[in-house]
């Protein structure tokens, strides 16, 4: 109903105000919420990074045993000659030939 002059009668004018607050409140609801599942996320991804770090330690350092291990492979296969690569070959030889033994 509107009051002379086209302007919205009290009670259509309080209706909306009351529409306002309500659709105000429900958007302060959902920003909270949004709120919350930010800090959510942030806190998960915190941890995530402190896992990844870990992880980058520990492939660091089996990186660091590996290359060491190659090395002292290498020094042992050049000071000892050919005859170390011959019994490597034979041991392998002789377990896979124990290991197609007992499958049979």
């Amino acid at each position: 109903m509107r009051s002379r002059g086209g302007a919205p009668s009290s009670l259509q004018h309080d209706h909306m105000l009351q529409e306002n607050d309500d659709q105000l409140a429900a958007l302060g609801g959902k920003v909270s919420a949004l709120r919350a599942l930010s800090y959510d996320i942030e806190g998960e991804v915190r941890s995530q990074n402190e896992l990844l770090e870990d992880m980058d330690g520990s492939v660091g350092g089996a990186g660091d045993l590996l290359r060491r291990t190659m090395g002292k492979l290498d020094a042992m296969i050049g000071a000892g000659g050919n005859r170390h690569m011959w019994y490597l070959v034979a041991f392998v030889m002789a377990v896979m030939f124990c290991l197609w033994c007992a499958k049979r």
